[in-house]
């Protein structure tokens, strides 16, 4: 709320700390992690969360070639997988890989502790394609 709330010159001086996004892109970025900010800090269940608002498209969208339903892509946009883009745009690159790495290693003992999920469920209910490590193969 504290970003929405500042005049149009300081968040343009915020947003210029971010390389790849403009204001615009920021707010909606912003607006959206705090909506799975939300889901964590209320204990509900994060990882099969749907957003009411969609995350932006995102040149990455495109790159990752995530699939589309009709015009719209199927993954990163309401679900978990959008917040991942999200951080890819706002975090600094070496903070984003130990994310990714975390992330990718607590994926990883849940599959191997609750069999009664599979890899593609999982990601499925996260809104992950199968391939969403590639994401740091892409230059910003």
């Amino acid at each position: 709320m504290m970003y929405s709330f500042l005049a149009p010159a300081d968040k343009a001086a915020v947003a210029k700390a971010f390389a790849f996004v403009n204001e615009r892109e920021l707010a909606y970025m912003v607006f959206y992690l705090v909506l799975f900010r939300n889901v964590c800090a209320h204990g509900e269940r994060l990882s099969s969360h749907r957003a009411y608002s969609d995350m932006p498209d995102t040149a990455l969208h495109a790159k990752l070639k995530l699939p589309k339903k009709g015009q719209e892509y199927a993954c990163g946009k309401r679900d978990l997988f959008g917040c991942v883009i999200a951080l890819r745009y706002l975090l600094p690159s070496s903070d984003f890989l130990a994310f990714k790495r975390r992330l990718s290693a607590l994926i990883e003992r849940y599959l191997r502790d609750n069999r009664a999920v599979g890899r593609a469920e999982l990601y499925a209910a996260m809104g992950f394609p199968d391939d969403w490590k590639t994401i740091t193969r892409y230059h910003m």
